[in-house]
């Protein structure tokens, strides 16, 4: 698991770094602040690899639990009770 968990996370890691540089060099372009920008690329990118390690990992592991269409009925299913609920 710690393996699989390093190799998603390491897959990840190289794309990130790639964003950053372009994240950075848009925001400093529409923002002028240099600073700014790369702290604000740096966040986005920190989040977006802790998301698509997740992501990876999953795809990888073969969770079927954590499907789009599973997250997409419970979901519904939950939006629905709150409704009915509602109505009594």
């Amino acid at each position: 698991m710690v393996k699989r968990i390093y190799e998603s996370l390491m897959f990840s890691l190289e794309w990130r770094l790639y964003a950053f540089v372009i994240t950075s060099l848009f925001l400093w372009a529409t923002t002028g602040q240099l600073v700014f920008a790369a702290v604000q690329a740096l966040g986005l990118q920190v989040l977006l690899l802790i998301g698509h390690t997740t992501w990876y990992y999953f795809r990888k592991e073969g969770a079927s639990g954590f499907t789009l269409e599973r997250v997409t009925t419970k979901i519904a299913s939950f939006i629905l009770r709150s409704l009915g609920s509602r109505g009594q």
